[in-house]
């Protein structure tokens, strides 16, 4: 059975438009309380399901707002006075890349623990427990989540070291040593000068310049990750809504 995607997201709209005017038209709902018990089990599958394939979405969504944030350097007064100079602002949201890439990873795991109801808390949900699990094995799903993880190793490796030792700025500074060491000393020496100091505006060009290279270096970085972190995370999720509409259909019917 081929899979249609346009077909499968209206299904999944529709069932959770139908789950929602069930309790709305529950005798029991309570606007002011929490009404989830009110949903039966396949609403609360549906749910379930749904939260982590919405959360995949917006992850991907959060990617692609790096960019924004690497491409410009705002209010560089404010930040400045608050002791946060371009290389800060882009190591911060390097780093948050590496946490977003991370965490998609994690959320893809856990909707595959929703789809198939195997029942981990969110902490039991790693890789070793769903490898080997039937509707996983050799599947398209496995072929996915292995080559998000392998194109993905190295960053999600500086995730863990930034996470887990404050690792993250020794290890940009080792990569990045012909640039980020550079813009630092080029920096710390512009500011040794008087503003009317011709050699002064020389280094400061020069500073100028580096940073904007280094931003381009990162862009680019990203920019590509993004990309194939987007086509990752789109087959995986065309594939799970698939199955999760065979699934349901046969839950309603049955």
């Amino acid at each position: 059975m081929p899979i249609n995607e346009f077909n499968d997201e209206q299904y999944l709209l529709d069932a959770i438009k139908k789950a929602i005017d069930n309790v709305y038209s529950n005798s029991q709902f309570n606007k002011v309380k929490h009404n989830y018990s009110l949903f039966n089990e396949n609403e609360k599958y549906l749910m379930n399901f749904n939260e982590y394939y919405n959360k995949c979405l917006d992850l991907v969504s959060d990617l692609d707002k790096i960019l924004v944030f690497i491409r410009r350097f705002p209010s560089k007064k404010y930040y400045e006075n608050n002791d946060i100079n371009q290389m800060e602002f882009i190591k911060y949201h390097l780093e948050v890349y590496f946490h977003k890439v991370h965490t998609l990873l994690d959320i893809m795991k856990k909707l595959l623990n929703a789809l198939f109801e195997y029942g981990f808390s969110e902490k039991e949900c790693t890789w070793n427990r769903l490898k080997n699990k039937n509707e996983i094995l050799n599947s398209d799903f496995e072929k996915l989540i292995l080559a998000y993880h392998n194109t993905f190793r190295d960053i999600l490796e500086k995730r863990n070291l930034s996470s887990h030792d404050a690792h993250f700025e020794k290890e940009i500074e080792h990569k990045l040593i012909d640039s980020y060491l550079l813009i630092n000393k080029l920096e710390d020496k512009y500011k040794s000068h008087s503003p009317g100091n011709k050699s002064s505006k020389i280094e400061q060009a020069t500073y100028n310049f580096r940073i904007l290279e280094y931003r381009k270096e990162q862009l680019a970085f990203v920019r590509s990750g993004i990309n194939v972190a987007s086509i990752l995370v789109h087959k995986f999720l065309k594939v799970a809504l698939f199955e999760f509409v065979k699934k349901h259909t046969s839950k309603v019917s049955g």
